[in-house]
């Protein structure tokens, strides 16, 4: 009760639906493609929970090949035309006693990554990745094409403090030059 729901019977090659929304004209606008107003208001009494979501994606594959599926594929394409800036997603979170961005969670096997970063020139060959084993070690690594020239560098606007609470840092298999 109280939902509206829209059926659709898939075939081999078939879209689900599909929102096609074009915009055009010489006059300054705002474009949505779809926009999605979700609100639940207080209620007047009572301390029910409530889990509320504002898209719930599910993504259900299987396949005998070898197949991929993929949650949500997002291109964002500017133009050069005038001044462009594209962003693939901002997220924003406020007004809440815990605020969070963004969880990401996966497995912690040896072909495993909780976040990507690709070179757009050489997206299979020149990557870093970041992962979270299940013990909450972090591992940032970087793959390049060549050899040894996958670098990490970080550029701080103010210090860099290391508290480990271990009570060791360890530094191996280089030079340490500290200016």
């Amino acid at each position: 009760g109280g939902s509206s729901v829209l059926n659709h019977t898939a075939t081999a090659t078939s879209i689900g639906y599909k929102v096609d929304s074009n915009l055009s004209g010489d006059d300054a606008s705002n474009g949505t493609g779809l926009y999605i107003d979700f609100d639940r208001t207080v209620a007047g009494s009572g301390t029910a929970v409530n889990v509320d979501r504002g898209i719930d994606l599910d993504v259900t594959s299987a396949s005998l090949g070898t197949s991929s599926a993929t949650g949500m594929d997002i291109d964002v394409i500017g133009g050069t035309s005038g001044t462009h800036t594209v962003t693939g997603i901002d997220i924003r979170v406020s007004s809440s006693d815990k605020n969070q961005g963004l969880n990401i969670t996966a497995p912690d096997g040896a072909n495993d990554y909780h976040i990507k970063l690709m070179a757009a020139d050489d997206v299979l060959g020149d990557y870093a990745t970041l992962s979270v084993a299940n013990t909450g070690d972090m591992t940032i690594a970087t793959v390049g094409t060549g050899t040894t020239d996958s670098d990490l560098t970080l550029d701080v606007d103010g210090d860099i403090n290391m508290d480990a609470a271990g009570g060791d840092i360890n530094i191996t298999s280089c030079d340490v030059n500290i200016a």
